[in-house]
């Protein structure tokens, strides 16, 4: 917990947005570089910023009712019994499948559970002095994470905190504060709030069975139920054509095989239960991100908060406004890649009761 620095491997030319598809450079005592494809697993990391248990998944059949005996675990080499992702079919080595429980910590943080949080001190031995606030529950810290090489898995949880995804496709949750993450080279999926990402790629099959069985993501559709209303768009049709009318405008849905990123945001919304239903204009004011998805495809979802999102990556120099206290501009504060700072509300929205965003 406290505030950390995290990087997920050595610095090395994969972090560098100029050079995205150079292969590895051989490590001490090794001969070869590392082939393109073999960098999504070979160094894969899942990290998070605060508590967590991190567990690697394995299975094996037990099941002999179908007259077949039953795998004895005993006599299976271990590396055999972790479970793989059926998208992951680049190279020889695959991703290891682990599980991630946050532990000492509170989905939605003190926007959505305000009575677990305080700015002062309560005078109350629950209580303890985390994230420069007090905490009833939530251990941890501002914490600076660099995945490196390899398809990484990044939980940043609680706290004002910094992510760089770096290099291949990431997954990276930002949990409650108001964070900075860059996603980097690579087809990336980032969540500036809580949730799960679930990766899969786009498989044609039976529809009520699962292309990623892990992840319970199913099989999309062949072909057009209805090619005669071409209008129609599906949405669950591999490599669907869609137009606009008079095809002004065209795209392919579901392109076959690509890598596709499907979003699990919770809480949806940070209205805390206490003050009854959702609210869509409630202002969270310790949800607001700024994201860069980086070079390459990405999905993007800011979540809750006022969240500058931009699909590019981060400027090596640019400036934000920056504000005293009494929300007066006094001047600019630099935040780019080299200075990833998020000062908090930078957008300067204000409460969602304006339509014109006031004040300026």
């Amino acid at each position: 917990a406290r505030n950390n620095y995290v990087p997920g491997s050595e610095p090395d030319p994969l972090a560098d947005p100029d050079s995205p598809d150079d292969p590895l450079p051989p490590l001490e005592g090794e001969d070869e570089f590392i082939a393109l494809d073999e960098r999504h697993a070979r160094d894969s990391d899942v990290i998070a910023g605060d508590n967590a248990n991190i567990i690697r998944i394995v299975g094996f059949d037990a099941d002999s009712s179908d007259g077949i005996p039953a795998v004895d675990v005993m006599d299976v080499d271990p590396e055999q019994l972790y479970l793989s992702f059926n998208y992951d079919n680049y190279g020889v080595e695959r991703i290891i499948v682990r599980g991630v429980e946050l532990v000492d910590y509170t989905e939605g943080g003190p926007d959505f559970r305000p009575d677990l949080f305080s700015q002062e001190d309560p005078a109350d031995p629950d209580f303890r002095d985390e994230f420069d606030l007090w905490a009833r529950y939530d251990i941890g810290g501002h914490d600076e994470v660099h995945g490196g090489s390899g398809d990484d898995f990044i939980y940043l949880m609680g706290g004002h905190d910094r992510a760089f995804g770096d290099a291949e496709d990431d997954d990276i949750i930002g949990g409650w504060g108001n964070d900075w993450v860059s996603g980097g080279t690579g087809q990336d999926a980032v969540i500036g709030d809580d949730g799960r990402i679930f990766t899969s790629r786009n498989t044609a099959g039976d529809i009520t069975d699962f292309s990623e069985p892990l992840y319970a993501i199913n099989f999309l559709l062949a072909e057009d139920p209805e090619p005669r209303r071409p209008q129609i768009i599906h949405g669950n049709v591999i490599s669907e054509f869609v137009y606009t009318p008079g095809r002004v405008q065209m795209a392919i849905l579901n392109v076959n095989h690509a890598l596709d990123k499907t979003v699990d945001i919770t809480p949806y919304n940070l209205t805390p239960n206490a003050d009854g239903g959702d609210d869509p204009l409630f202002d969270a004011n310790v949800s607001d991100d700024i994201i860069f998805g980086g070079l390459d495809d990405d999905f993007l979802h800011g979540a809750s908060g006022d969240d500058a999102i931009g699909g590019g990556e981060a400027l090596e120099e640019s400036y934000a406004p920056r504000f005293d206290g009494n929300g007066e501009l006094v001047g600019i504060v630099r935040t780019d890649f080299t200075r990833p700072w998020n000062p908090g509300d930078v957008l300067r929205f204000g409460d969602d009761t304006d339509p014109w965003n006031a004040p300026k």
